[in-house]
């Protein structure tokens, strides 16, 4: 009794040499076997635990609770192959509820074990075809394994029974934007929105997969009626979506009716902020908000890590063999792209006698000239887009790398959760993200006395400030130039900008307002690929 109410009031480990003062007087009790692992899990004792719950299968080998518990404990050490082959036979035999499966491989996937997880989903649909969440978390998790077909299959063979189901043509709709078919993705989300108006999921398919076809234009319109149909809870996990399209498409109205920016960022899922951290840092202003927006990014951070806390990479070795020092660069922006143009010169005039430079390019699609270039001009270059963060680490661990230096931060096809790993003794950031990345493993922030943070505190990372200048330039395209300026031969000035619109705030429009009325006749043009 002692015992059990100690379980039941939380006390784990008072309760734990109760129970095994029990176990040892009455081995044969299953209940008392299961109620030590359980206590031992819960803190975290996990050799123990599982030692106990294998001990009270062997009492009770078809007990769908001990099978569940000693899943989470495999999986949790991420013995997934030995999970598998633990719950399979379990499923087949119905040894276990749907409840304790659909739970088992949730915490397969927060592990990013899809491919195993869809194995499992598989054989439970066999089972119950009829079960149409069972029928929904499988066609997701085949998208997000790279079965796309089998996804799209699923969802179009349940909206062929089911036209009414706004669940099954939202799937659709997914199914298609993952195989990159994103008019047809469109259309099914249209079909969920006829079902639903209000939906937020269907709408902001068909936000994502207009503002993918660069087709700003519709993609503003129904970031509006996103915004609009969002319930004051839900504003949280829209407003990276909308905030993105409508800073880009310089709507501040529809910015505006979100509420506070740098406070609805703390709403949002982690796992979107990324995407929306770089426009973010617009909208802050006052100290406040940038230490909120600091603490987010720490939040992120800290999320991004833990697979690495899990299980992290042995210790570095505090010497290595003499020789070069090995320098590796981490991006997806080693290409035809504007990071290259500052990253360039340091290629080709690098001391290759005293360094060797290792690039690990992220970047998941098709080779440019520029990048078909890297492997002649550095000591080893690699492709790293399909491996998980781990295997990267790893990789630049085999190349006994003495400082990493990342140069994405949080931008698209960014790998930042890498350096959670301890990749490499010394770890920076530089040039592609101008603040702090919330990893903690991250040692400094290359600047320099021109281009640095006003205030360190703002940073998690120490600043390594470059004597001149942090960065150097270079792949320069020279074109002939009239030594006239073109407003002598216009008879008008033109002033303009090639710069991202989610840079353009509403002080921005002001201030070239005052300066347009200030001159006379004066034109002003904007440069943009959306214009297109």
């Amino acid at each position: 009794l002692l015992a059990a109410a100690l379980v039941s009031g939380g006390n784990f480990e008072e309760a734990i040499p109760i129970l095994t003062a029990l176990r040892e007087a009455m081995p044969g009790e299953v209940e008392i076997v299961a109620k030590l692992g359980r206590c031992l899990a819960a803190e975290t004792h996990f050799p123990e635990a599982e030692e106990a719950f294998r001990a009270a299968l062997t009492l009770a080998p078809t007990h769908g609770g001990l099978i569940e518990s000693l899943a989470l404990i495999v999986i949790g050490q991420e013995r997934m192959d030995e999970a598998v082959d633990l719950l399979l036979p379990a499923i087949e035999a119905d040894h276990l509820p749907v409840e304790s499966i659909v739970k088992i491989v949730h915490h397969m996937q927060t592990y990013g074990e899809m491919r195993r997880s869809v194995k499992l989903l598989r054989l439970l649909v066999e089972k119950d075809p009829a079960n149409l969440p069972m029928v929904h978390n499988l066609a997701m998790a085949e998208v997000l394994t790279g079965g796309f077909e089998k996804s799209k299959e699923i969802y179009q063979k349940q909206v062929e029974e089911n036209p009414e189901s706004k669940e099954a043509w939202l799937g659709l709709s997914r199914a298609h934007q993952a195989m990159g078919d994103l008019e047809s993705a469109v259309g099914a989300a249209e079909q969920a929105i006829k079902l639903d108006p209000t939906n937020i999921f269907a709408l902001s398919d068909i936000v994502q997969s207009f503002s993918q076809m660069r087709r700003l234009d519709k993609a503003g319109i129904w970031a509006q009626r996103l915004a609009g149909a969002a319930k004051e809870e839900q504003k949280g996990h829209i407003f990276p979506m909308v905030g993105t399209v409508a800073l880009a498409t310089c709507d501040h109205e529809t910015m505006e009716s979100l509420g506070d920016p740098v406070e609805q960022l703390g709403k949002c899922h982690m796992h979107a902020l990324p995407a929306f951290f770089l426009a973010s840092l617009t909208q802050t202003e006052t100290d406040q908000q940038i230490r909120d927006v600091m603490k987010v990014h720490e939040k992120w951070g800290t999320q991004a890590g833990f697979a690495a806390l899990r299980r992290p990479l042995p210790e570095i070795p505090a010497l290595r063999e003499p020789g070069p020092i090995r320098i590796g660069l981490l991006s997806s922006d080693l290409r035809g792209h504007s990071v290259m143009k500052f990253v360039s010169p340091y290629l080709a005039y690098h001391n290759r006698k005293d360094f060797q430079i290792f690039v690990y390019s992220t970047f998941r699609g098709d080779q440019d000239y520029i990048e078909q270039q890297l492997p002649e001009r550095v000591h080893q270059y690699r492709r790293v887009d399909a491996l998980t963060d781990r295997e990267i680490a790893e990789q630049m661990r085999a190349d006994g790398i003495d400082a990493l230096i990342e140069l994405n931060g949080m931008t698209r096809f960014g790998r930042l959760p890498v350096l959670s790993y301890r990749a490499a003794p010394i770890q920076i950031e530089w040039l592609g993200y101008p603040f702090t990345t919330g990893i903690s493993n991250v040692d400094f922030l290359l600047a320099d006395p021109h281009l640095r943070p006003t205030n360190n505190d703002y940073l998690m990372e120490d600043v390594f400030e470059m004597p001149g200048a942090w960065c150097s330039f270079g792949w320069t395209t020279k074109a002939p130039m009239n030594e006239d300026p073109p407003c002598v031969a216009n008879g008008y000035v033109t002033f303009g900008t090639l710069n991202n619109t989610y840079k353009y705030t509403p002080e921005t429009f002001r201030m070239w307002a005052r300066v347009l009325e200030g001159v006379p006749n004066s034109n002003f043009v904007v440069v943009r690929p959306e214009i297109d």
